[in-house]
């Protein structure tokens, strides 16, 4: 009996609901991360718009088709500037909310590379901790 390895490995920050802004409203998306390059090559995603590098910048956002549709009616959302708690992202993805394989709330999902250095420590301390905490770290691995 052979036992599986792994071939990825994906670390997923979760934040819980997150606000962006655009133009000087605010839009609520009830679960937000930050993720690692890594995360949409791992997992199938169905992207509407973009595609699976999209978090490859420091400052690159992917979010849900639902609410580039709210944010930005009929125009396209790539290269589109938000801001989360005074840091500008720019959109470069689009998911489908309706993915039916993970396990993983539907969200925003941040580039981990553009993380402020307080939310690197924040992160930093989490992964330290002992699995009782409250903080929500998820490390998927991917079994093949």
């Amino acid at each position: 009996m052979s036992t599986p390895t792994s071939r990825a490995g994906v670390s997923l920050f979760q934040l819980g609901q997150t606000t962006l802004e655009y133009e000087g409203k605010p839009y609520l998306a009830e679960d937000g991360y930050n993720a690692d390059t890594s995360f949409f090559r791992a997992f199938d995603f169905t992207f509407v718009k973009g595609d699976i590098t999209a978090l490859d910048e420091p400052d690159n956002i992917v979010i849900m088709h639902e609410m580039a549709t709210r944010m930005f009616g009929a125009e396209d959302p790539i290269g589109k500037l938000v801001t989360r708690n005074g840091r500008t992202l720019k959109v470069a993805g689009v998911i489908d909310e309706k993915a039916e394989n993970t396990h993983i709330p539907m969200g925003v999902f941040m580039s981990r590379l553009g993380m402020p250095p307080q939310a690197k420590e924040q992160l930093a301390r989490a992964g330290a901790t002992t699995a009782a905490s409250t903080t929500s770290c998820w490390h998927p691995a991917l079994m093949r």
